[in-house]
């Protein structure tokens, strides 16, 4: 039966969401709002573009139930870590992606289930606000190997299980261009992150279609689900969530595609907005 809340199931995204920087950590209030929406039987997913090796913030989190990661490309419980659903490249296809970027001086850093190879110059967002570059990513992380190239290591690897490539550019300019080819291939989900990168699925393998996919497993209606977040790969939540909520520090495009926007992530503002609608 279902009660006076209007949902059955809170997804969040983790960084600009529900984790500020540098802290790296989710606030109590947030992680209280959450423990109480489980505790009144409410399904917590989170759902982010990390792996599950870069989800220790999460590690103690008995309230939450699944884990979306790489940006929708592998689905897990939380309690057991077992895997639900997925959808990794084929060797061909990360050759292509390789081969489309290959002169435009990309800095990667790719995810192959459990374990991430980062290159070593890798200027992505998240080794940036480590203020230590990859080797602190490393230090940080398990799982992250750091590698003089990373088109080098996933050669010797066969270019087996990988989930999802993230790819760093000079300029927003070239990030455009990036977009642009491996777009028209058809064949990828490209999610715009900061100016200078994007992230790159499989296509259909996005945080919106996981959260729809296991929805349906556990027999919740997607009216009743919400999801929150603030960044690119956060949009394709918009319109398979019931309720899309933005932080109102969120991208220009997500605040548009937002269904209702809450205060932001330096206000705690999803756990503001559970704790008015939890009923």
């Amino acid at each position: 039966m279902h009660t006076t809340r209007p949902f059955d199931l809170l997804a969040f995204d983790l960084d600009g969401t529900t984790v500020t920087w540098p802290k790296k950590v989710m606030p109590q209030v947030t992680a209280e709002a959450f423990s109480r929406a489980h505790d009144r039987g409410v399904v917590v997913v989170a759902a982010t573009g990390r792996p599950l090796s870069m989800l220790h913030i999460l590690a103690d989190a008995r309230w939450l139930d699944y884990c979306i990661t790489l940006n929708g490309a592998l689905v897990r419980r939380h309690d057991d870590q077992s895997v639900l659903f997925g959808r990794q490249f084929t060797p061909q296809q990360v050759q292509t992606v390789l081969e489309a970027t290959s002169d435009l001086d990309a800095s990667w850093f790719v995810f192959r289930g459990d374990n991430s190879y980062m290159a070593r110059d890798c200027h992505t967002y998240l080794a940036n606000r480590q203020n230590g570059g990859a080797e602190e990513i490393a230090r940080r992380f398990p799982g992250t190997v750091i590698v003089d190239s990373v088109p080098d290591a996933l050669r010797k690897l066969g270019y087996v299980d990988v989930y999802k490539m993230q790819c760093s550019l000079g300029d927003a300019a070239v990030r455009e261009v990036a977009h642009r080819r491996l777009a028209a291939i058809g064949e990828f989900e490209i999610a715009d992150m900061v100016d200078t990168e994007a992230e790159i699925t499989l296509a259909g393998a996005n945080k919106g279609n996981a959260l729809a996919e296991l929805a349906h497993r556990l027999g919740i209606d997607p009216a009743r689900t919400v999801a929150f977040g603030d960044d690119g790969n956060d949009l394709s939540m918009a319109g398979k969530a019931g309720t899309f909520v933005a932080v109102a520090n969120a991208k220009p495009e997500v605040l548009a595609a937002a269904d209702e926007v809450c205060p932001s992530v330096e206000e705690n503002g999803v756990a503001t907005w559970i704790e008015a609608h939890l009923g």
